[in-house]
């Protein structure tokens, strides 16, 4: 999955603007369920450091404080709008960070726990990346990820929008549904899987559609998605998204965490995927 000779996107797929940071606090209210069975789960000890990778404007952060009883975490983003506003809810035990999660070392060093959610899918080498990442680990620390496998639809407008949105990172060298490829890292020099399992979330078709429909207007200047028909998607989208149809799209989340060294391994649970 390494995309050799590919240039690293210099942003973030789906902006930082005003209409991207409202759409990640959509995003933190619809998967704040899943993310905090994960994290109770994954982290089996109050760490004293824990870091969130890609804070965006903070949600993340304050759930894995929350959840993890973290006496410091630290949210990281390379986007300065981003922490500007994730700094406007700093705590005595959550503060933020602007830098570049793929740039080593982490500006802040010792963490007993690393999350990351969504972030992999726009990054081109996920290999190397968790092995960075590991490495910036305490020993016996746990790295927990958390990303998209499949979602799935019988919506010919989802069906659209997901065939855009996997095409306008595949041609950034990234994948959408870099779950599945999270679940082969079984072990690297440094660190080991510890668990893999995937979860899924029936999300409300009209909630889904105020998701995908926040993401259109930031792809307008996108150089790989200016040849779409992004007005007729959004036109059918922002319809689609005051439906009261019980419809439902299905995303199917793998759950990975990795520890930086060997020890017995433990399970989220294991499910088959299915579309």
């Amino acid at each position: 999955m390494t995309r050799a000779g590919r240039e690293r996107p210099r942003t973030y797929a789906f902006g930082d603007t005003a209409v991207a940071a409202r759409r990640l606090r959509r995003v933190a209210e619809v998967f704040d369920d899943t993310s905090r069975q994960f994290l109770r789960e994954a982290v089996p000890f109050p760490p004293r450091l824990a870091l969130d990778l890609g804070c965006g404007p903070g949600y993340t952060t304050h759930l894995l404080a929350e959840v993890t009883g973290a006496a410091r975490s630290v949210g990281m983003d390379s986007s300065r709008q981003f922490v500007d506003a994730a700094r406007k809810t700093a705590s005595e035990r959550a503060s933020f960070v602007e830098h570049d999660v793929t740039a080593m070392p982490l500006p802040v060093a010792g963490a007993d726990v690393i999350f990351a959610r969504f972030l992999l899918s726009h990054l081109v080498d996920p290999d190397g990346t968790v092995t960075a990442w590991a490495s910036q680990l305490t020993p016996g620390g746990i790295l927990a990820l958390e990303e998209v496998e499949s979602i799935c639809t019988g919506n010919d407008v989802v069906s659209r929008y997901l065939d855009l949105v996997a095409d306008l990172l595949s041609r950034r060298g990234t994948d959408l549904y870099v779950g599945s490829y999270l679940d082969g890292l079984k072990e690297r020099p440094g660190w080991r899987q510890r668990s893999s399992g995937l979860r899924t979330l029936d999300v409300p078709i009209a909630v889904a559609a105020e998701l995908f429909a926040m993401n259109l207007s930031v792809w307008r200047s996108d150089q790989f998605a200016r040849a779409e028909y992004l007005d007729e998607l959004a036109a059918d989208l922002q319809e689609l998204s005051a439906s009261e149809t019980g419809d439902v799209v299905v995303w199917w989340l793998r759950q990975v965490t990795v520890e930086r060294r060997d020890t017995s391994t433990s399970s989220v649970g294991n499910a088959e995927s299915w579309c």
